[in-house]
């Protein structure tokens, strides 16, 4: 059992509790916010952000962003708040596998974090306040950062808005999850490098 990476003893075995987050993450931040989309509100899921953006051409936009953020991720990773955070699997260090087992735990996370803020959350508030609606979502959205970094807290805001407000030009969560997700493995990679990680 250890050797297929499923017990205690395992070498991914500390990867466990992140899948335990990605799972939930998925149910609780995707699965229920459908159910309750479809079944309870009568609505089309796609009405929230869950579907493909609507215009290809928006995917520049999101890489212009990506691009802005590595310098700040790079300037970050030299701070001990950074190094010390992430990433937060301190054994994603023992290897490439170990990392990319993680980065995909992490991803399916901020998969949930975009649907419900940006999706569910975003979609629901617009259809009563408009773009007013950004800056009640934005407020949750910067709690669930609160532990992290103060810097990381603070840029939450404006990130949050910023993304909400494309999510509702694009009417698609989607690239902003892999934005973030992009943003959050440049992180952790940066961080590692700067502890004097090396992977030949």
């Amino acid at each position: 059992m250890s050797a297929l990476g499923i017990g205690p003893n395992a070498p991914y075995a500390h990867l466990v509790p992140y899948y335990y987050w990605a799972i939930s993450a998925l149910l609780i931040r995707i699965v229920v916010p459908c159910v309750i989309i479809r079944w309870a509100l009568k609505e089309r899921v796609g009405n929230f952000g869950y579907r493909l953006p609507g215009a290809a051409g928006h995917a520049w936009v999101y890489v212009g962003l990506f691009l802005l953020m590595i310098p700040i991720v790079y300037i970050a990773s030299h701070t001990e708040g950074f190094q010390n955070k992430y990433p937060m699997d301190k054994l994603a260090a023992q290897g490439w596998d170990h990392l990319l087992l993680y980065e995909i735990a992490y991803g399916i996370q901020f998969f949930g974090v975009e649907s419900f803020f940006r999706g569910f959350v975003t979609f629901g508030l617009f259809a009563r306040f408009g773009y007013y609606g950004l800056f009640i979502m934005v407020i949750p959205y910067a709690m669930v950062h609160f532990g992290k970094p103060p810097a990381e807290v603070f840029a939450a805001v404006p990130a949050g808005l910023l993304l909400g407000y494309l999510a509702l030009k694009t009417r698609s969560w989607l690239y902003g999850a892999l934005l973030h997700w992009g943003v959050g493995i440049s992180m952790d990679i940066a961080a590692l490098i700067q502890k004097g990680w090396s992977q030949g």
